[in-house]
């Protein structure tokens, strides 16, 4: 359960009990209340701890309104604020949220359920906000590193940011261009010095049309009044479907207009400027092959002029993709095509050392004094760190940061565009929901670095096995959505299901830790289960519940009939929450006897439910919710000390003494504490611990042997017993099986039933008797029923015996009676 602390500042003692009443409702969250009557009291608590949130009145004795929101807030701006007022006045909780309030509750209007969702929602979004004001931090210094001038505008045209090579090349501070009109600064005259109006600007029919838009004749001005040349790009900001304004990169293209002028000029000055130009400046013939290779190029690509002369442009800059030729070839053909007009595009080339690059480039065909063309030129710039910036910037938006697997939104965009396609041909897709199963305690346990190492483990593992064009996408904690966007039938869906949980069953090793996880995988298909995407991923969310119903680690396909399931599952669920404060719960008590004197020398506890409305229930219908909800380990605790109990009442019945046994799951026993609890109780109760016993199952006992070992080595020092419940179903290691401090091994019900059908199955009854015995430990087998099991059992020497053969479980009373009559 969630443990927050609140400190709540109200002056009126009912309303400060109401809330504290309030919060002690939460069944999902432990709320830690501190209440002060004043403001000052209220800083002084603050000052002297930690807290999650504070809850303030506006009307308080040392302060009025909201003095006191701004007065914590300077001190204290990282701990999310809820207003408590008695006013239901819209323009105020307008006003409180401007001055950094997470929510505004009006007191006698307030309910448990809508307090513990506010207080929630703050901290989310106070968590939120930091993280976007990280990514607000990266970004800025992205935009910073930059050598290309950036910055926006809104829709009227005004500065909204500036990075500070944009600044330097218009000669302004940031400071000053912040708020300025951008169209006086931005080709206020044409190149030619006749005026430019405000409506021919690129970056206002950005906003206008809302599309890319670029020039490369324009001038920009600068602050002492000079112009220069500039190429540029103006990119929409498009926020939920509107245009609220735009971003501009640009460049000083000068040194190009010079070099381009020098080329209109004479060809000796040209040769002369392009060799000196900071520019990839290269000439080809008509066929694309290279004629003139600048310095710059040189050095930019490695190679020397003579290692290219008579090369294509294709073979020396793009010999490593289809994409990247055709991109190439492209430059070449549509300058040749036509003659008079400059070309630009971006491609990607490669260099000599095999170090890939984005360029922009410029093509001009180059002309005879007959107006015949005899070649190509080609002027390049570098522009890999924008390329960088931009790959970045799209990342941080479609990926999840720990895994770099797409996230949700990533996953929809795929989900859409496969649903468009599948529509169109007419075949089917699946939408998967993965889950992995006890996570949690993982991740509780070992720490949050090794919970990421293995969330980041498990991607990788599952894209190893998806086909080529599949898609896996993290949700959100360990939650993972697949998308299968063409499939002939299921049988297609579950090869590639048994494949990823296939792969569950190889352990995950993390530094030290060798670590077994399944996974919990829903279906949905198209068209039989959902024609969009959020159907589709609802589906699969509830398959996914199904399948955990199930008991985990296995694969459910979608069906109508599973929403009624989880509607039932969520009903039983609340219900859970409050049986032990109604005292719905029962044990009842199976006892285990010894085969060669039939006297009875331990007694099961087993519990059952009263539910008031479906009666007796088993532990098969709310264990695994339990299990699932945390509630298994205070409902365990219970178990373990009414147990306790009804054994010291039998014992001071004067009934032999026997022992008690108490199932432990895997979430109880992985307590470091767990020694301690049990110390607690058998003193509470007065129990004497050797008439203690604790089952726990075979995979629990091997699951994390860092807290294993010592749980039960000091539990065996206590003098308690320790059984290892449904053995030879689970993964032990015989090597650490015997030097667990274990006193007892029971065989699973499973081996039992099939003595009499499977001789199988008696060699691995004969084996597991044998090889307790070996280690010193006593057997029992439960599930007995017949006659001829006990028979068996009995000749191969096993030790004790349960089941129905001897005795159902049975109330105390019951119990008690059958053992008077069995002394």
């Amino acid at each position: 359960m969630e443990h927050l602390r609140i400190v709540l500042i109200e002056d009126n003692p009912g309303d400060a009990r109401l809330i504290r009443e309030l919060l002690s409702e939460s069944r999902t969250t432990a709320f830690e209340t501190v209440s002060a009557g004043s403001l000052a009291a209220g800083m002084d608590l603050l000052a002297g701890g930690e807290f999650d949130l504070v809850l303030l009145d506006l009307g308080l004795p040392d302060s009025r309104g909201f003095g006191s929101l701004a007065t914590i807030h300077e001190r204290w701006p990282d701990i999310p604020v809820i207003i408590l007022t008695g006013l239901a006045d819209e323009e105020l909780a307008v006003k409180a949220v401007q001055m950094s309030a997470q929510d505004y509750l009006v007191k006698g209007h307030v309910e448990s359920e809508l307090l513990v969702r506010s207080i929630r929602y703050a901290l989310e979004r106070k968590r939120v906000q930091r993280e976007l004001e990280r990514i607000s931090t990266q970004n800025a210094l992205i935009l910073e590193s930059a050598a290309e001038g950036i910055f926006g505008v809104d829709t009227g045209g005004n500065f909204t940011f500036v990075n500070t090579a944009a600044a330097r090349m218009l000669g302004y501070e940031v400071d000053e261009l912040i708020g300025r009109h951008s169209h006086p600064l931005c080709h206020g005259l044409r190149p030619d010095g006749s005026p430019y109006a405000e409506r021919e600007c690129i970056i206002y029919k950005t906003i206008r049309e809302g599309t890319p838009q670029t020039s490369s004749d324009d001038v920009f001005v600068r602050k002492d009044g000079a112009v220069f040349p500039v190429e540029y790009t103006s990119m929409p900001l498009i926020e939920h479907g509107r245009v609220t304004g735009a971003v501009v990169t640009f460049r000083d293209i000068a040194e190009r207009k010079r070099a381009e002028q020098a080329i209109r000029e004479s060809e000796e000055k040209y040769r002369e400027l392009v060799q000196n130009a900071s520019s990839i400046i290269i000439k080809v013939d008509r066929q694309g092959r290279i004629t003139f290779f600048n310095e710059f190029a040189q050095t930019f690509y490695g190679y020397a002029e003579n290692e290219v002369a008579g090369k294509t442009l294709v073979e020396t800059l793009a010999p490593y993709s289809d994409m990247a030729t055709r991109d190439i070839a492209a430059m070449v053909d549509t300058a040749l095509a036509n003659p008079r007009e400059y070309h630009r595009s971006e491609s990607e080339t490669m260099r000599k050392s095999g170090e890939r690059s984005w360029v922009s480039w410029t093509t001009k065909a180059i002309l005879n004094r007959d107006g015949a063309v005899t070649g190509v030129l080609v002027v390049g710039q570098d522009i890999s760190e924008r390329k960088r910036m931009e790959d970045a910037m799209w990342r941080q938006a479609y990926h999840d940061i720990l895994t770099d697997l797409p996230n949700r939104m990533l996953f929809l965009d795929h989900l859409k565009l496969a649903l468009t396609q599948a529509r169109r041909n007419s075949y089917m897709l699946a939408v998967m929901f993965l889950d992995l199963d006890r996570f949690k305690a993982i991740n509780d346990s070992l720490g949050h670095v090794i919970g990421d190492r293995l969330l980041q483990a498990v991607a990788y593992r599952m894209n190893s096995v998806l086909r080529q064009g599949d898609t896996v996408a993290r949700i959100g904690g360990d939650e993972y959505t697949i998308l299968l966007p063409q499939v002939m039938s299921e049988a297609d869906v579950v090869k590639i299901v048994r494949k990823l949980l296939a792969e569950f069953q190889q352990p995950f090793t993390v530094d030290d830790h060798v670590l077994h996880i399944t996974a919990s995988i829903g279906i949905s298909l198209y068209p039989a289960d959902g024609n969009d995407e959020e159907t589709l991923l609802k589906n699969a969310d509830i398959a996914m519940y199904h399948a955990k119903g199930q008991g985990r680690n296995n694969y459910q396909f979608y069906n109508p009939s599973m929403n009624v399931r989880i509607l039932e599952r969520i009903i039983l669920e609340n219900s859970l929450r409050h049986t032990l404060e109604r005292g719905e719960l029962t044990l009842f008590y199976q006892p285990q006897v010894r085969i060669d004197s039939r006297r009875i020398v331990c007694a099961e506890a087993l519990i059952r439910w009263n539910h008031p409305d479906l009666g007796l229930l088993s532990p098969a219908h709310f264990i695994p919710i339990a299990e699932e909800t945390g509630l298994i380990v205070p409902i365990g605790e219970w178990v373990l000390k009414t147990a306790c109990e009804q054994n010291v009442l039998w014992q001071r019945a004067g009934l032999p003494s026997l022992c008690v046994t108490v199932n432990l799951s895997a979430r109880q026993f992985q307590q470091p504490e767990l020694a301690d609890i049990v110390d607690r109780i058998l003193r509470e109760t007065g129990l004497d611990p050797r008439w203690l016993e604790l089952e726990i199952t075979e995979s629990t006992a091997m699951q994390n042997l860092d807290i294993t070992v010592p749980n039960l080595v000091r539990l065996n020092g206590m003098g308690v017993k320790v059984a290892i419940d449904d053995f030879g179903t689970g993964y032990s290691s015989l090597s650490y099986l015997k030097k667990l401090p274990i006193q007892k091994l029971k065989i699973d019900k499973s081996f039992i039933s099939g003595l009499t059908v499977d001789p199988d199955y008696e060699a691995i009854v004969n084996a597991v008797i044998g090889l307790a015995h070996n280690l010193k430990m006593r057997v029992i087998a439960e599930g007995v029923e017949t006659e001829a099991q006990l028979s068996f059992l009995h000749s191969s020497n096993c030790d004790e015996m349960q089941g129905f053969l001897f005795s159902e479980p049975l109330p105390p009373r019951e119990f008690e009676e059958l053992t008077a009559v069995c002394r």
